[in-house]
Parts: structure tokens; C-alpha cells; sequence
């Protein structure tokens, strides 16, 4: 402290900490040791839980211990990572994150138990994402999260040999809605288009699917009205139905707008009976390309009827198989357009590379809309 140049840059740093401190700090906004929006990486997180030790390297998508819960979500995940731990977590709405478990887990595991049944228990779960693996380590903390009753679903998955293990799906409603700009940052409304270029079989109609849905927005006028299309016995495409307005209106829960790319269709039939039921009304957003192994997806294909549509569009779970190119980049060897029911009669739809120049997934499923919602 007796040099007088290092004192002075060591009192600097003090007042601007402070100073930085004092400008982002809000005590309304300090929730179990963390700044709302805040960016912490998983050694950031154990250390402020207090954790006996440092966990980062084991916690990888959650971690149970004590009361305490923290999800970690990569948002846009990478195409070459495992099939199992391509988790379908995303935002239904800024209240709203549908989550998935790790592969391997029931209703009746010991994990997916507690996280149901937090509400009553005391377990605090503390919601943690990142964009994705090129912003480095850190998250934004969105707050904790409460279990939405009732939400949980039991699911299947494909992993890397194809087969199925078992995943559970729930809903956490957000205790804080998340601030607009960040939300608009992690879907990513406005840059998907350039994650679309790396998905080199299906993603080429991407952006005409998308300039669709702005002409369809612009026959709606209030955000909590979406186009509900009748898909069986179609005899045109999903774009000529979009030009033709060939769909109806329906006003549904605000949080789902044709603005935000949201559409309806009743799907039918037994080939998705485990997940969804015949003659169901289902919620589905447009496909803005990344990764969709594993998802449930509306697909659109040419010249090939589906026996239960009776016209070219079919709904199934979307599976790829993946091989390098010469090049070292990763590229879709095989589509599997797989049912997921009860009744064994249903097989695997196989696409290969030069099927695939006929079809486009139109969307991604969302959700089941109980119709007795629909005003």
C-alpha cells in the first residue's frame, strides 16, 4: 500500500465494483443467493448454494441434493451430441418451460418424484439456461420454477442404437415471467435461420414455411386467434393451404398466437396413442430447424399418403442416424418417422437421402388443447 500508483488502481477497482454493483443490484430481484437474469456457471451455482464440495463436473443437466434442485439448460443443442441427451426442453411462453428428465427415468423414479412433488415438499428448483454451448460456461439464472400438477408424462426416446428408453415430460410454470428481450435472445426468433443452413436435408422450405405464417399472422388481429387446418383427405400442400387461407380460426389461451407461429390441427388415428389420442386438437409451433431427434413432429410429405390422414401429411417422432462427410461434417444418413403406440401394427416410416426431397417438417407438437378452453 506504500506505492501510490498501485493504491490508485486498486482504489478504482473498488469504486467501480461497487459502483457496477450498486447499478445492476435489485434486492426484489435476489432470489437464494442470485441476481435474476444473472450469469452463473455450475461451480458458481454449487458455491452459492453452499455446497459442500464443488459438483460441476457430475451435474451436467440437474443434480438433487439437499433442498435444493438446479436445472441446467442448453437451449439450442448441438446435432452430434448423443440422441439421450438431446433433452426436448423449451419455452412454451415467457410463464411457461416444458422439461425433460434424463434418459432412463419413469413416473416412479426416485428423481422425477421429488421434482413432482417439490411444491409440497420444500425442494427450491432454480431454472439455469444458456442459448447455447457457444456462450462458453455461464447460464442465466430464470428464477425458480413450480412443477405444474399434473404435467407429467411418460415418454420414449431413441438413443444411439436405436432403441427406446424411457424419459419423463413436465411443465414448470416460471415464478417470475421472463424479461421480453431475453426471452425473444434464447427462442431465438430472429437468427434461426442461420441454424437452418446446417440441416442439409430438410431445412431448404424452412424459410418459405416461414414467410407463410407472416401472412397468415397478418389475418389475425388479436394475438389469441390461431389457424386451425383440417389435414385429412388434403389434397393440396401446407403452402397452398397458407396462400388459399384454407383454415379456420380459433381462439385459443392468449399465451399460443399465429404471431408467435402457433397453429392447430386434430391429429388422427392410433399410430401416437401413447402420447396423443385419436381425434385429439393439437397445439403446434413452426419448425425453425436445430436439432428435432426425439421431438414429436407434423410432417409433410409428397406423393406418399398416410393411412390415417388420407392425404400426405402424417404425425410421428422424428429420429435421424447421422454419418461424417469427407469433409468432417455431420450429415443425415437415415430419417425415421417412428409411432409411438400401443398397438404394434404401426411401423417405422424410413426416409433416405433421396426421400427426404419431398418432405419438410411443417411443425414441431407443443401441446394437447383441451377443447373445452377453446372460447
Amino acid at each position: 500500500m506504500k506505492n501510490d500508483l498501485f493504491k490508485s488502481f486498486l482504489n478504482d477497482n473498488i469504486e467501480y465494483s461497487i459502483y457496477t454493483y450498486d447499478a445492476l443490484f435489485s434486492l426484489e430481484n435476489y432470489i437464494n443467493g442470485f441476481q435474476l437474469y444473472g450469469k452463473y456457471t455450475r461451480k458458481d451455482v454449487c458455491r452459492i448454494l453452499n455446497w459442500e464440495k464443488n459438483y460441476d463436473s457430475t451435474v451436467y443437466g440437474y443434480k438433487i441434493h439437499r433442498n435444493e434442485v438446479p436445472l441446467f439448460v442448453t437451449y439450442r443443442k448441438e446435432n452430434d451430441i448423443s440422441l439421450t441427451t438431446q433433452y426436448n426442453d423449451h419455452f412454451i411462453n415467457q410463464e411457461e418451460f416444458a422439461w425433460e428428465s434424463k434418459a432412463g427415468r419413469r413416473l416412479d423414479s426416485k428423481d422425477v418424484m421429488a421434482i413432482r412433488d417439490a411444491n409440497t415438499s420444500g425442494l427450491i428448483i432454480s431454472l439455469f439456461i444458456q442459448k447455447s454451448n457457444d456462450e462458453g460456461a455461464d447460464f442465466y439464472f430464470m428464477g425458480n420454477v413450480d412443477t405444474v400438477a399434473g404435467s407429467l408424462i411418460q415418454e420414449y426416446k431413441f438413443n444411439d442404437k436405436n432403441k427406446e428408453v424411457p424419459v419423463v415430460h413436465m411443465k414448470f410454470k416460471l415464478q417470475n415471467t421472463v424479461q421480453e428481450s431475453l426471452y425473444r435472445y434464447l427462442i431465438d426468433e430472429e437468427t434461426d435461420e442461420i441454424l437452418n443452413q446446417e440441416n442439409t436435408l430438410l431445412d431448404i422450405t424452412d424459410n418459405i414455411i416461414s414467410n407463410k405464417f407472416e401472412e397468415v399472422a397478418e389475418v389475425v388481429e388479436k394475438q389469441n386467434f390461431i389457424p386451425f387446418y383440417d389435414f385429412y383427405a388434403a389434397a393440396g400442400s401446407f403452402s397452398e393451404m397458407q396462400e388459399n387461407k384454407d383454415f379456420d380460426m380459433i381462439k385459443v389461451p392468449a399465451q399460443y398466437s399465429a404471431e408467435q407461429r402457433y397453429f392447430a390441427c386434430r391429429v388422427i388415428g392410433e399410430s401416437m396413442n401413447r402420447r396423443i389420442e385419436n381425434n385429439s386438437i393439437c397445439l403446434f409451433k413452426e419448425s425453425r430447424g436445430g436439432s428435432r431427434n426425439g421431438k414429436i413432429v407434423l410432417v409433410e410429405n409428397y406423393g406418399k399418403n398416410d393411412d390415417d390422414y388420407n392425404s400426405s401429411f402424417t404425425v410421428k417422432t422424428y429420429a435421424s442416424e447421422k454419418v461424417a462427410s469427407d469433409e468432417g461434417e455431420w450429415q443425415h444418413s437415415l430419417i425415421l418417422l417412428k409411432p409411438n403406440s400401443t398397438e404394434l401394427r404401426f411401423e417405422d416410416i424410413v426416409l433416405h437421402e433421396k426421400d427426404c426431397e419431398n418432405m419438410r417438417i411443417v411443425g414441431e407438437f407443443v401441446t394437447v388443447l383441451k377443447e373445452e378452453l377453446f372460447i
